[in-house]
């Protein structure tokens, strides 16, 4: 007790009156040492002082605010309790100078300053009404005391009210702390001065350095040029050295490379060769002596010729893929997206590969998704090309059994546009690939199991040219093989969807394609009807004059726009259908004088656009140009009988009963094997005479008619080649595409399509690396044709003027 008393006394001395005294709780009594006596009542025991002291285990700890019993004034106390664990020793202080200390609380006379309890009781504030309050009772203070006890000691950044801020916070003791809060503004005004100040300072110091890096640097670039013009000298020595040394190395990979090519090759390109020599040989044999054995010669020549045929095709095949597989190796292969239509692809596939496999004896299936979409966009030619190499390999290497082709999709989104996967796999029962080899296979002049397929033409390229072809389109190839038994190859190549319009159920479409269909039966019949039909291909006319025949329509026909605005001036027809695309005047153009024609006799007479565009699409256009409705060629008899009934005038248009279409006479027909001979040109019969309805005659029409146009446009061609010319090339060369397609020229009828879609870009390049085959091919094939039927005399029907189409001749 004495010593509290002292050192209380000392307290008074030493310091100021904040500091009003010591008292304790020692060996269970209340101790002070300003001699204040306290209550009965008073149990020093529980008081917030000796309680905290004694949970803190003898660390100094600071008591919150309170009420002095002995004096009344707000004060804290600072307890701590001693060694021997009961006893506790207490000072008072008064707030008065905490707070004064606090309201001075700054840096550099910036911000304000507080200190705050654990529990977020203010102790101090330079605001007096907030001094005793919770910091956590405002809510736009609650981050800031929880960020307070997270740094403990340090600063942060915090947004206070619509204010940045910068809080710096000190732990005092364990229990309270105090924080000094700093506008941001405030913060870095003086540091935003000094930046300015120094950059100031700084582009003076760059200045001067680069004065000084200047003069000496070009100083030393002179001397460096001397040292840097011997150090290139010594270098071009030493590359020119490299160079040589990699020339020749390349250059003997490359004779390497060329020997192991004709090695692979000098086999597979002189063998059909042989074959070709041979038969020509015994050929010659057969015609010195066909004088004796004229009959049994002929036969024997014949089956000479198509051992020719298919050497040759084996040779052009192997010749195709080394310039296709040079092309992709060179990077000159290049990816046409363009629209079309997936069921015109399958139907050219199904027909291929169905009589192919017939040849071999082999059962062809089909199975199309009918959700596919129909109108895709992507390059026609190259997925084509991979679909026939599968094919081609899947009947190559199966003997017995089957072939199937199986095509679905998965609709996918590619930025904005919408895109589905197109699914092809090629089934087959051949001998299959064993699991050691399927590693080789898309590898470039890979023949594998030679023991097997010795005797199977090829160059091992096709399944290499598919793989880079399905690179190049981000498509991918897969497969699935037993050997022995059988082979899947599957592709999946990314397309573009043009039109949701799903291609329904293809394989009904090609089983009906398939079975031998019986004569049209006429629908209806027309004698007053007149009308006009304008096409600058003498032989669509033919066909078309053909197909209507048995209607009795007066027919008048047209090989120009000019010829058809003359016509349509003086003569009223019921009904015109007019070609959209021909030389110098095409269909728009004479269709708008026609009806401009206000004194004429056909400005208000329904015209129809026959055109071979069936993009999504092009009915709307042609609409929109003022034809009253349009058909796509080649011409459907049945559609166009539907359209003629639609725009004829009703009243002279007589319906045809089923009894009157029994009693038609049947063209009679001559028998398919009469145009065999017209496949080693290229044509096929069974796909023209498709076109023809079935009518036998009316294909021999189309094919003589074909044959007599041809010479004259082989010289337009020419002509507009030379001329550069490259629209009216176009129109020209698209009239030789959709007459060959008729007849069953079907490789010509693609060649000429590519050359008129490079007609329609201008792209000289592609016209002329194209132009030199397509006319060959034309001259081919309407050579062909004129050798089997001749070429001045066109076989008539029985009224004979199946092909007298001008008015002054006409159908009357």
């Amino acid at each position: 007790h004495d010593y509290l008393r002292d050192e209380s006394e000392f307290q008074d001395n030493q310091f100021d009156e904040n500091y009003i005294g010591l008292y304790g709780c020692v060996q269970g009594e209340y101790l002070d040492g300003l001699d204040w006596v306290p209550p009965e009542n008073y149990d020093p025991t529980q008081r917030d002082w000796y309680l905290s002291a004694v949970a803190a285990k003898g660390e100094p700890v600071i008591i919150s605010p309170y009420v002095d019993a002995q004096t009344g004034d707000v004060i804290i106390s600072i307890s701590r309790m001693l060694s021997n664990g009961t006893d506790v020793v207490s000072l008072d202080v008064m707030m008065n100078q905490i707070e004064d200390i606090v309201s001075e609380l700054q840096i550099k006379g910036k911000g304000y300053g507080f200190v705050v309890s654990r529990d977020g009781q203010l102790i101090a504030h330079r605001d007096e009404k907030k001094k005793g309050t919770l910091l956590t009772d405002d809510e736009d203070q609650l981050e800031l005391m929880d960020r307070i006890l997270e740094v403990q000691n340090g600063n942060f950044e915090i947004r206070i009210g619509s204010e940045d801020s910068t809080a710096f916070v000190r732990r005092l003791a364990s229990q309270w702390y105090a924080v000094i809060v700093i506008n941001q503004r405030e913060l870095f005004s003086e540091v935003t001065q000094q930046l300015i100040i120094n950059l100031l300072i700084c582009s003076v110091l760059f200045l001067l350095i680069a004065l000084f890096f200047f003069l000496g640097r070009r100083n030393e670039r002179n001397y460096n040029r001397r040292i840097e013009e011997m150090r290139v000298e010594e270098q071009r020595q030493a590359f020119e050295s490299r160079a040589l040394k990699l020339e020749k190395e390349a250059a003997d990979q490359a004779n390497k490379a060329k020997s192991d090519f004709l090695a692979e090759m000098s086999h597979e390109i002189r063998t059909p060769i042989n074959v070709i020599l041979g038969m020509n040989e015994m050929i010659l044999r057969e015609v010195q002596s066909s004088q004796n054995e004229s009959a049994d010669g002929s036969a024997a020549i014949g089956t000479y010729a198509e051992n020719i045929k298919s050497a040759g095709t084996g040779l052009l095949s192997i010749i195709n893929d080394i310039l296709d597989f040079s092309k992709i190796e060179a990077g000159k292969m290049d990816i046409v997206p363009a629209e079309y239509r997936l069921s015109s692809l399958l139907n050219d596939l199904s027909n291929m590969f169905f009589f192919k496999a017939k040849e071999k004896g082999l059962d062809f299936s089909l199975e199309v998704d009918e959700s596919l979409p129909d109108a895709v966009r992507g390059d026609e030619n190259r997925v084509r090309q991979i679909a026939t190499n599968l094919l081609n390999n899947a009947v190559k290497y199966t003997e017995r059994g089957s072939v199937g082709l199986k095509v679905s999709g998965e609709k996918q989104m590619s930025g904005e546009n919408q895109t589905v996967l197109l699914k092809m796999s090629v089934r087959d029962t051949g001998i299959g690939i064993r699991k050691e080899d399927a590693g080789k296979l898309f590898e470039k002049f890979q023949r594998l199991d030679l023991e097997r397929n010795g005797t199977v033409e090829g160059t091992g390229l096709g399944l290499a040219i598919t793989h880079r072809l399905l690179n190049m389109m981000n498509g991918t190839i897969s497969l699935e093989s037993e050997y022995g038994k059988g082979s899947v190859f599957s592709v999946a190549i990314p397309q573009e969807i043009v039109s949701p319009e799903p291609i329904g159920d293809f394989q009904a479409r090609f089983r009906e394609h398939l079975q031998e269909a019986g004569p049209h039966n006429v629908l209806f019949k027309a004698p007053d009807a007149r009308l006009l039909i304008v096409d600058d291909t003498r032989m669509n006319l033919s066909v078309a004059v053909s197909l209507l025949k048995r209607t009795e329509i007066l027919i008048d026909t047209a090989n120009s726009g000019e010829e058809a605005v003359s016509l349509a001036k003086d003569r009223h027809y019921d009904l015109i259908l007019m070609d959209q695309r021909m030389p110098k005047m095409d269909g728009t153009e004479a269709l708008k004088l026609i009806r401009a024609q206000t004194d004429g006799a056909n400005a208000g007479t329904p015209v129809i656009c026959l055109t071979a565009d069936a993009v999504i699409g092009a009915r709307e256009k042609y609409l929109a140009d003022g034809f009253n409705d349009y058909l796509t060629k080649p011409i459907d008899s049945a559609k166009l009988e539907e359209m003629l009934v639609r725009y004829l005038p009703s009243e002279k248009v007589q319906t045809v009963q089923t009894e009157q279409k029994n009693t038609e006479k049947e063209q009679p027909r001559t028998g398919i094997g009469m145009f065999e001979p017209l496949r080693k040109a290229g044509i096929d019969p069974e796909t023209g005479l498709i076109y023809a309805q079935k009518d036998e005659q009316l294909y021999v029409s189309m094919l003589t008619e074909y044959a007599q146009e041809m010479p004259s446009k082989i010289s337009g061609l020419e002509k507009y080649f030379d001329e550069k010319n490259w629209k009216e090339y176009g129109v020209l060369i698209h009239s030789v595409k959709s007459s060959s397609k008729m007849i069953g020229a079907t490789d010509l009828s693609k060649i000429a399509a590519e050359l008129e879609s490079a007609a329609d870009k201008g792209d000289e390049y592609r016209i002329s690396e194209k132009h030199p085959s397509a006319i060959a091919r034309c001259e081919a094939v309407s050579g062909e044709i004129r050798s089997l039927f001749g070429g001045d005399a066109v076989p008539s029907d029985q009224d004979g003027d199946i092909l007298e189409f001008f008015p002054e001749e006409g159908n009357e």
